[in-house]
């Protein structure tokens, strides 16, 4: 038969150059977070769909060369569309059958072939097995290996391949050893039937074997369960392996057998532990405890605390990665574990978890799985109902701080008289944090009109403990619903300067009549409406904002009691001062006061330039931006030092943005001149 020729070798790796350089900048372009339309969209798609047919084109044409010297390029190839399993899978075929053609041509065993080898997907093991040369003996050792796969058509194309040298044993794949020689003469002549037909069974395409309502399915099950059960477990191990993940939720009659077994327990842990490992985990995650569902309570239980050993033992950095196959063991753990089960089991050991270098802000992905365990806990909670409680008044020490706030939520659950007792002992607490706790259930969950009287006065009576204020002003939950108490406190002068401020801020976020926030500078929106979002904020606490006559923006009065409480502030320091001042600019443009008050504060920092008031500075100025204040900004961005100065750059790119005048800002030339020199912004930090 005369070789067809679709392009000649310097052609192909032209094209093949060409695509990867488009396909490249293609998806570097969606590395930039672009908000595509959905024009866009479409012609990024149809984009995409080019350049994938002509690495396509590639994999053909290197198959129909038969050049064995292309086998790095088709390996190309092959990676790159592997990364594209979303799109068609005729692109992977024509990857394996180039590489099964490269192979057959006489390109060597390379590393890369033997990683294939070991791929996930059972095509390119496929290719490998029809490929590889039996009398090569690295292609031999592929082989062997490949004539034990799970998949029965990667062990057809294995066995193929090595018929000329050797013979595969009929049971290579399907089980460990030669299942005859381990069973009793009795045992052969009892089941030696089904031995046979399951092996023939097994020999199908595996989709055959996932459909429950299959002939091949159900009678593969009846065979199974009467062979010894070594013989059983093996099989349904392989024919796991053998299936695509999503189909573990069609297994369920075969891994509820595997259950059944004695062993089986472990082989299925054994599966869950090369599952968790693979891509796909958190599809199995779902699928196999659906498949699960209808085993014994018991044999659940069991399971789920084989698990939980298993994460206990494990080191803290390998839960620490949402893809590690310890979260999913986990995460199995949790949604095996009965709800009526007492779920002091899995409590101890969240507490005896190995937490070392975790970190505060690191997250252990396996301990937050295995805690979706408590949260589904029905009557099983109610055995460490006392250890919650008293875990929570102790503001969770040492292990319980890992998993608080999901212990919260177990503590909400609590009987509602239960929750109000514990609240009203939180307030009384050391910890802020559980002072805090306790005033938010207060006024929150559990809240008794019949008890507490109406909401203002409730609130009126917790302000007047300095301690339970302060906490109540600086909380973004508590202080809307005080506002009316802490604004009539701050007009007869009972509040200090800092509680002052955060009165405003909390005005500001209900009702307006200040600037923006100095933090506007760098966290910032230029969508949305204001007032609604003001209108949602004031609605979340209706209740406790009082009659209409104290509500609304500052009022005079307002002003003049925050500048008495300045006025008493016994903290002069000047970064102290700014920060305070800054977050409390009125709404509108500059007035004498506050021109005077940032004169002031420049003045100090240019005889000490801090970074703190830098920032609060060039806060204050995106709060109301101002032409005139262009060349102090630009004097403040100069003179800045240290790590802060990228921050006072970007806040002073927000106000030129606003102004209007791009976001570029000079970085050379004298400060008095430099409107007139170079404008870009190179966030040169030291």
């Amino acid at each position: 038969m005369r070789s067809i020729v679709l392009a000649s070798r310097p052609e192909v790796e032209t094209i093949y150059r060409r695509t990867v350089d488009a396909l490249d900048a293609l998806l570097d372009d969606d590395d930039e977070d672009e908000e595509y339309d959905e024009a866009s969209r479409a012609e990024r798609s149809e984009q995409l769909g080019l350049l994938l047919d002509g690495l396509r084109f590639c994999a053909v044409a290197v198959q129909a060369l038969r050049d064995a010297s292309l086998a790095p390029l088709a390996l190309d190839v092959h990676e790159r569309l592997y990364r594209f399993d979303a799109h068609c899978e005729d692109l992977h075929e024509r990857a394996d059958d180039a590489i099964r053609i490269m192979l057959r041509a006489g390109s060597p065993v390379t590393a890369r072939i033997r990683s294939l080898a070991r791929h996930d997907d059972s095509g390119p093991r496929g290719a490998i097995a029809a490929g590889a040369r039996a009398e090569d003996p690295a292609g031999r050792a592929l082989l062997d290996t490949l004539s034990r796969d799970p998949v029965a058509a990667v062990r057809a194309a294995a066995k193929a391949s090595l018929a000329a040298v050797a013979e595969v044993p009929w049971w290579s794949g399907k089980w460990k050893s030669d299942p005859a020689t381990r069973m009793t003469e009795a045992e052969r002549d009892a089941v030696g039937g089904a031995l046979r037909r399951t092996s023939e069974l097994l020999d199908e395409p595996p989709y055959r074997l996932w459909d429950a309502t299959s002939p091949s399915a159900a009678e593969l099950l009846k065979c199974l369960e009467v062979l010894p059960a070594p013989l059983t477990i093996e099989a349904i191990e392989n024919l796991c392996r053998a299936s695509e993940r999503y189909t573990v939720t069609h297994l369920a009659p075969m891994l509820l057998l595997l259950l059944r077994r004695e062993g089986g327990s472990e082989a299925l842990f054994r599966l869950v532990l090369e599952w968790g490992s693979s891509d796909s985990g958190a599809l199995v995650e779902r699928t196999l405890c659906a498949a699960l569902a209808e085993a014994p309570r018991d044999t659940r239980l069991a399971f789920s605390k084989r698990c939980i050993a298993y994460v206990s033992a494990s080191p803290p950095a390998e839960r620490r990665s949402f893809g590690s196959h310890v979260r999913f063991v986990a995460a199995i753990a949790a949604r095996l574990w009965p709800s009526d089960e007492d779920i002091s089991f899995v409590l101890d050991a969240l507490l005896a978890l190995d937490r070392t270098g975790t970190g505060e802000h690191a997250t252990d992905y396996a301990s937050a799985s295995l805690e979706g365990a408590l949260v589904a806990s029905g009557r099983g909670l109610a055995s460490i109902r006392d250890r919650i409680v008293e875990a929570r008044l102790a503001g969770y020490p040492g292990p319980w701080s890992s998993f608080g706030r999901r212990v919260d939520s177990l503590v909400a659950g609590l009987p509602k008289r239960l929750v109000r007792k514990t609240a009203e002992q939180a307030i009384h607490a050391e910890d802020d944090s559980t002072v805090e706790w306790g005033l938010r259930t207060l006024l929150g969950a559990a809240y008794s009109v019949k008890r507490d009287g109406a909401p203002v006065e409730r609130v009126a009576r917790l302000l007047k403990n300095p301690r339970w204020r302060a906490v109540i002003v600086a909380n973004h939950e508590l202080a809307p619903k005080a506002l009316p108490g802490l604004r009539a406190m701050l007009v007869r002068d009972e509040l200090p300067y800092p509680e002052a401020v955060a009165v405003f801020g909390t005005i500001r976020r209900l009702y307006g009549g200040l600037a923006a926030p100095r933090y506007s500078a760098w966290v910032y929106s230029d969508d949305g409406d204001p007032e609604s979002e003001r209108k949602t904020a004031r609605d979340e606490v209706t209740a406790f904002l009082g009659p209409t006559e104290i509500a609304g923006p500052p009022r005079a009065d307002e002003w003049q009691a925050l500048r008495r409480a300045r006025d008493r502030f016994d903290g002069k320091d000047t970064s102290e001062l700014v920060v305070y001042w800054a977050d409390t600019l009125r709404e509108g443009g500059w007035t004498e006061d506050e021109r005077a008050d940032f004169d002031r504060f420049l003045a100090a920092f240019r005889e000490r330039p801090e970074s703190e008031v830098a920032m609060a500075l060039v806060g204050s100025l995106a709060s109301k931006p101002t032409l005139e204040r262009t060349h102090e900004l630009d004097e403040i961005a100069t003179r800045v030092e240290g790590r802060s100065r990228r921050l006072v750059r970007t806040g002073r790119a927000r106000v030129r943005h606003l102004l209007g005048l791009g976001a570029a800002a000079p970085t050379t030339g004298e400060v008095g001149a430099l409107p007139a020199g170079v404008w870009e912004d190179d966030d040169d930090d030291e």
